[in-house]
């Protein structure tokens, strides 16, 4: 089996939007909404603002009871763009995200059934079935931070910052170096988290692994007494997954406590510095709300921000290995142009067919056998001889080394696989069964069958 390719953040992303683009007005819709809704939030500082201060420099009036109706009246409108566009999100992303990610499991699984044998052989069906199911996940959790967190942050933190310098140059220019520090001591502290979660991912696929594993040949363990040695090396790796689950998470709380200093630091430094404005009467009651009402928000999206990216980056590993597998070319594929295939007398023939599963392991060496319509052939020979690798080879599970397989005078390399196999009826040794009805089972070679096309074939069996 082929090397995977190792892939890049922006490999998972470009798979992402492609996917995203089928449904981008509905993405578009949920954008605009999150716009929306943020935007509104970022209006009412100066409406506290204008409700502080008449509070705090009118007499009891008329007038003054007016403005703070209106100033009301102006936040509970504010407050419902909010909430309206907030639904309207909710309710469109909820379709949204779901379409995506079925599309993405329905690709992985695609891309997963073109691989070849070879490739079933070597990896964990537990495993794989994960990996399909992490990358869909993967992109919710992307998907959620992005829109609930990330693109908020962006809008408040130039709001923020406009409102600010409409007050105070200055306040504007210590948030803005303050909001850098913050975001590039994040980036680097999540970078520095992601090298153990890439790992602790790592360690997950092996905990599916060996689940899968052992529950798969369950009886075997058992004939073979083997309970405490499966037991054992589940125990090996849940232990590895345990202690990097207590590294990633201990990392996660030193960049807790480094972003809340750094959050502590701003709100002590520019209320004491609003205050100094304060007393010399450049700034009013309204405007310490204003600027404290603005830091909450601030501090609450960006505390977010320090998660999200780092959900982000845990959600970027999780998805990294099934990019890897829809990376991988399938090792037996269809030429851009096949021919036609059609079955007329059934006559195989083996021309000096080769065949390697590696360099060390050869297993046909110029085989040839011609087996004319009609003819019952056995194959015999110790365990390892090739038997089951002929067969294999027929169905095209595997590309030859060398040589030809023909029906009918058909170079089986050259016609479509799925038209190939769809002339090719096999009983297999193994009884395997879908997890299915006993119809839909026994159908399954044929599906367009009627019941009673099946109860007679059930019968004959």
């Amino acid at each position: 089996m082929r090397a995977m390719k190792t892939v890049s953040n922006r490999d998972i992303f470009r798979l992402f939007w492609v996917h995203i683009l089928r449904y981008k007005w509905r993405a578009l819709v949920v954008v605009l909404a999150i716009v929306v809704a943020t935007a509104a939030d970022l209006v009412v500082p100066w409406f506290l603002k204008a409700f502080i201060d008449t509070l705090a420099t009118s007499a009891p009036s008329g007038l003054a009871l007016r403005t703070l109706i209106g100033i009301l009246l102006s936040l509970l409108g504010l407050h419902g763009i909010g909430w309206v566009a907030w639904r309207v999100c909710g309710f469109v992303n909820s379709d949204f995200q779901p379409r995506v990610m079925a599309d993405l499991q329905r690709t992985g699984f695609d891309h997963l059934l073109g691989h070849s044998y070879a490739f079933f052989a070597d990896n964990f069906a537990g495993s794989l079935t994960r990996r399909v199911v992490r990358v869909s996940r993967a992109f919710e959790r992307i998907a959620d931070e992005m829109s609930f967190r990330l693109i908020p942050i962006v809008l408040i933190l130039i709001g923020t910052s406009i409102g600010l310098s409409l007050r105070s140059p200055a306040l504007m220019g210590v948030f803005l170096v303050w909001t850098g520090v913050f975001l590039y001591t994040n980036y680097l502290a999540s970078l520095w988290k992601l090298a153990i979660d890439v790992v602790r991912a790592a360690a997950d696929s092996r905990i599916t692994a060996a689940l899968s594993d052992s529950i798969t040949n369950s009886i075997t363990v058992k004939i073979f007494n083997g309970v405490r040695e499966e037991t054992r090396r589940l125990a090996d790796v849940l232990r590895s997954w345990r202690l990097l689950s207590t590294r990633a998470w201990n990392r996660g709380e030193v960049i807790f406590a480094i972003q809340g200093a750094l959050m502590i630091l701003l709100e002590f430094g520019m209320l004491v510095y609003g205050s100094i404005l304060w007393r010399r009467g450049i700034f009013g009651v309204g405007d310490l709300v204003l600027i404290q009402s603005y830091l909450l928000v601030a501090f609450n999206k960006l505390w977010d921000f320090g998660r999200s990216f780092r959900n982000i980056f845990e959600a970027l590993a999780d998805a990294r290995e099934m990019v890897e597998i829809l990376a991988l070319p399938h090792e037996v594929r269809d030429r851009r142009r096949p021919k036609t295939f059609a079955v007329r007398r059934g006559r195989i023939e083996f021309k000096e067919v080769s065949f390697a599963f590696h360099r060390t392991r050869v297993v046909l060496d110029r085989f040839s056998l011609a087996i004319r319509p009609g003819e019952r052939v056995a194959l015999v020979g110790p365990s390892g001889a090739g038997k089951s690798t002929v067969t294999r080879l027929l169905f095209r599970f595997h590309d030859l080394s060398a040589g030809r397989i023909l029906i009918d005078g058909q170079d089986i390399a050259a016609v479509a696989q799925d038209d190939l196999r769809a002339g090719i009826a096999l009983v297999p040794q193994e009884p395997i069964l879908f997890h299915r009805t006993l119809m839909e089972n026994i159908r399954y070679g044929r599906r367009d069958a009627t019941d009673d096309e099946v109860i007679a074939a059930a019968t004959e069996a």
